[in-house]
């Protein structure tokens, strides 16, 4: 097994004290689960995947292949169910290289989780209805969600 290097793990428990004392969004520092993340108290993994929080990110998450940046600082003004969506979302770009594709596969599996209902669904929905870009995303979380 290799381990991160120093560097890594001490920048890693140093941004997760900081989180954690904001109570939302905490990253989970051991290198044996580097490909998950904690969003309000869930812990939400992807395969393969690394996560890093950029806060200067100009968006909630972005996905490249094997790492998604994650901005912190805009993830913790959504509610719980919207950030956890996020980090699902970004996920899904791993199988989806587009919105629609990687939206349906998150819901999917929030769904199956467990932790998903039509109340985040709304919650997701209200989040996108500010931004007019996203709007068309609606009907389709709700028909994902509903199949």
């Amino acid at each position: 097994m290799t381990l991160p290097s120093p560097r890594i793990v001490w920048s890693g428990l140093l941004f997760a004290a900081g989180l954690l004392v904001g109570g939302v969004i905490a990253l989970t520092p051991t290198a044996s689960h580097a490909d998950t993340v904690t969003i309000a108290g869930q812990r939400i993994g992807c395969v393969g995947v690394r996560f890093r929080f950029d806060r200067e990110l100009d968006n909630y998450g972005m996905f490249w292949p094997g790492l998604i940046k994650l901005n912190s600082e805009r993830l913790r003004n959504l509610p719980p169910v919207v950030q956890r969506f996020v980090v699902l979302h970004e996920c899904g770009h791993k199988r989806h290289d587009d919105e629609s594709g990687a939206d349906c596969w998150a819901v999917r599996r929030a769904k199956s989780q467990g932790w998903l209902t039509a109340g985040g669904i709304r919650q997701i929905c209200a989040v996108f209805s500010r931004h007019p870009k996203n709007l068309w995303r609606c009907p389709k979380l709700k028909r994902c969600f509903a199949g």
